[in-house]
């Protein structure tokens, strides 16, 4: 080996050299780290406020605009003409009872066609009797051929007449009657139109009648009332009040079978005994709401409206979890809501225990998320006494 070649070689192993002796020092003054912590951090807690309720059972309540309408309506006339003898003196609103007297037409023309068709039926009586009598005389000779000649047409003539007699007698009769007119169930005057000693011709109305111990109410309910109502039957109760506050029972009368050609929508029609006997009565025409009951449904709550979410969701908190829960929403108020949960996630909850409803939803809020329930006034009174503690 050369000299020079000795000599290169000897400065990279001085090189060489340098470099290890750096890197040890290096080592020695670099500071040993102890194991690094590769847990995972705690996850946080939201906090929530939440509003305990308890599933429980709800009736349904229906409500609907309806009219009065005055039962048995009619307009009561004379159906014989003659000078008004006698009326009844009871002005609009006064009872009258089945069989009173409300009108009297003289009678006198009327008894006197009674007499006098009772005159021809004795007539007709008589003619027939003298007829047979001579049929009989004039078969005892034996020798009549004929009909005619054993009076045959002329019996049958005095039997026709006798029957006109008799149906004439018939009708004198009905028309004396009807010289009286009664009432025919327990009424209510709602119009009268009689002077003393009128000229009273057939047909013209002179009291206005309706039935006193009842008052029907027309409610018109759409489909989904219907739905809602369930199965209506005959009977039901229902509650009426009036637009100064008035308050009546009603039941079911019947239900309408058609619809009606406007609307498009079936009634309900019910009846309210004895309107016109209450403190405050109920009069025709008036316009009126009913609440009805309908169906019970469990498992339902009332909610403040703001709990819902997307339109028909709740968010709960169970065990510690955030759960967003369907609900159906079966009537919806102004701040309330009534809710039923639409499934069970929990035996416990299917027996109705209490559920805790998230107050204040976010919209940042997700399904299985960690959350904790605060008291919102525990914590803004705890906020209140630090504000204190640091005022100057």
């Amino acid at each position: 080996m050369t000299l020079k070649n000795r000599k290169t070689l000897g400065k990279l192993l001085a090189w060489v050299s340098c470099g290890f002796v750096v890197a040890a020092t290096v080592l020695w003054l670099t500071p040993e780290e102890g194991p690094v912590d590769v847990a995972a951090e705690p996850e946080l807690a939201l906090p929530v406020t939440v509003l305990p309720v308890t599933p429980g059972p709800w009736t349904s309540q229906v409500q609907a605009n309806g009219v009065t309408q005055a039962l048995w309506q009619t307009d009561f006339g004379a159906t014989v003409a003659g000078r008004l003898a006698e009326s009844h003196p009871g002005l609009p609103g006064t009872f009258v009872s089945q069989g009173e007297a409300l009108i009297a037409i003289a009678p006198q023309n009327y008894q006197a066609d009674v007499d006098a068709q009772m005159a021809r039926l004795a007539n007709a009586q008589l003619n027939l009797a003298r007829i047979k009598n001579e049929q009989t005389a004039a078969k005892s000779l034996g020798r009549v051929k004929t009909a005619f000649g054993r009076m045959e047409p002329q019996v049958q003539a005095a039997k026709a007449e006798l029957r006109a007699a008799e149906s004439a007698l018939t009708v004198a009769k009905t028309q004396l009657a009807e010289t009286r007119i009664t009432a025919p169930f327990d009424a209510v005057i709602l119009a009268r139109q009689v002077t003393p000693g009128q000229w009273v011709t057939p047909g013209a109305p002179l009291f206005r009648l309706a039935a006193s111990h009842a008052l029907e109410i027309t409610v018109p309910l759409t489909q989904y009332q219907w739905q809602q109502l369930g199965n209506l039957a005959l009977g039901n109760k229902a509650k009426v009040a009036t637009q100064i506050g008035q308050h009546y029972s009603a039941k079911v009368r019947y239900l309408s079978p058609v619809l009606d050609s406007s609307t498009r929508q079936r009634s309900v029609v019910l009846q309210v005994d004895q309107p016109f006997h209450q403190k405050v009565p109920l009069l025709p025409d008036e316009f009126v709401t009913v609440t009805f009951s309908g169906t019970t449904l469990a498992n339902v709550v009332q909610l403040p409206t703001g709990t819902i979410t997307d339109g028909r969701f709740v968010w709960v908190l169970e065990s510690g979890r955030l759960v967003k829960t369907p609900v159906d929403i079966l009537n919806r108020g102004n701040t309330e809501v009534v809710a039923r949960f639409v499934q069970q996630t929990t035996t416990s909850q299917s027996k109705g225990e209490v559920r805790q409803v998230v107050r204040y939803p976010l919209n940042s809020m997700i399904a299985g998320q960690r959350a904790q329930s605060v008291d919102l006034g525990a914590a803004q009174a705890a906020l209140d006494v630090a504000n204190e503690g640091v005022k100057p």
